[in-house]
């Protein structure tokens, strides 16, 4: 006879958020020059999900950008570990690599 399923035992959650920055800024990446965005075909996201088991939780982000600094990663981390107490070493990015989103590699402020 299979065990008794226990509630909650295992537990998921989901999100999105716009990031497009708006017309006008800067585009860089490796397949072309340096230039400035003039419209907006469709929006750059961020995207999350959270998985949760028996107390332990991590969080698994996704960013619509061509690549990211470590010092803007490491600071997304702390930011989401202070605001979900989630512990940084279980927080992973990664990026989609598109290639008409900001230099979020360079680390300039404004995008930060």
């Amino acid at each position: 006879m299979p065990g008794k399923i226990e509630p909650n035992l295992f537990q998921a959650g989901t999100g999105k958020v716009v990031i497009t920055p708006p017309i006008g800024f800067v585009i860089d990446g490796p397949e072309h020059a340096e230039c400035v965005s003039t419209g907006i075909a469709d929006d750059l996201l961020v995207r999350v999900i959270v998985l949760e088991s028996q107390g332990s939780r991590v969080a698994l982000i996704s960013l619509d950008v061509w690549g990211i600094a470590e010092s803007i990663v490491d600071a997304i981390k702390l930011a989401v570990s202070v605001s979900t107490a989630i512990d940084e070493n279980s927080i992973w990015l990664t990026n989609t690599g598109n290639g008409t989103s900001p230099p979020l590699w360079r680390n300039e402020p404004q995008y930060v």
